[in-house]
């Protein structure tokens, strides 16, 4: 949907807290290919690392994307900030570093979700842990820096999913 309609509302930054656990951690799964073409579009886009954990290759698609900004999540304690225990961590399975950035994702209160969502019940603020709360603040950071400078743009070149010769989608 963002390839087809880029163009049409014009999208420049995408944010994806989600992920998939039992597929591949390479980058070479469906959803980690599509993502590296919209970054080759053009879009700016960020994921969570995920909240397996801080034992290494805890990175599950897409952020295991390799043209993505995958993003952990930072906690602060009484000797300052650090790494959040439940936040995934890198390497990829094929040796890629992971995660690209870390953002605050402990204790966040955001809107809350619609009464048929598990977080947040109907309420109209939630507080939260996790490296989805972290994530939004990557993707706002790359907005604000695209308004201020909208020449600024992921670069690749397109191919399609299918194609033999581009396996990552760039």
């Amino acid at each position: 949907w963002i390839l087809d309609n880029r163009t049409t509302y014009p999208i420049s930054v995408v944010n994806m807290s989600l992920g998939d656990t039992s597929g591949l951690q390479d980058g070479t799964d469906p959803l980690s290919v599509m993502v590296n073409q919209v970054v080759a579009a053009g879009v700016f886009v960020a994921i969570a690392a995920g909240n397996s954990g801080d034992a290494a290759e805890t990175i599950y698609s897409p952020g295991t994307a390799q043209y993505a900004t995958t993003v952990g999540a930072a906690i602060e304690g009484p000797n300052g900030e650090y790494l959040a225990p439940f936040s995934s961590q890198g390497p990829t399975a094929d040796g890629r570093t992971g995660v690209d950035i870390l953002a605050p994702g402990g204790g966040i209160t955001a809107a809350g979700s619609t009464a048929s969502s598990s977080l947040g019940h109907g309420q109209p603020l939630v507080t939260l842990a996790g490296t989805s709360m972290a994530t939004p603040y990557v993707a706002g950071v790359a907005a604000l820096l695209l308004e201020k400078n909208p020449s600024l743009s992921p670069t690749g070149t397109e191919c399609t999913y299918s194609s033999v010769t581009c396996p990552l989608g760039v």
